[in-house]
């Protein structure tokens, strides 16, 4: 086991990936790192893409600008 910094990007209305599940998956993954704050957790309520999934529809933009200041932020 090797902590890795993750970023989880999540629209709360899912149809296929519930947020309950994706939420206590974040929270046990949290739990099992010394620095759980090396998981980010990123949650949007509605984004427009079908089923809530695939894509972020009007906020990938958004979902872009972050993944890139993840990477650059722990230069990967």
């Amino acid at each position: 086991w090797r902590e890795i910094p993750m970023q989880i990007i999540h629209a709360k209305n899912d149809e296929w990936v519930s947020h309950k599940d994706q939420a206590e998956f974040v929270a046990a993954l949290r739990a099992r790192y010394a620095g759980p704050s090396l998981v980010e957790f990123i949650v949007y309520e509605h984004t427009g893409a079908p089923y809530e999934h695939i894509g972020f529809g009007a906020m990938s933009n958004d979902a872009k600008n972050r993944q890139r200041d993840f990477f650059q932020r722990w230069q990967f």
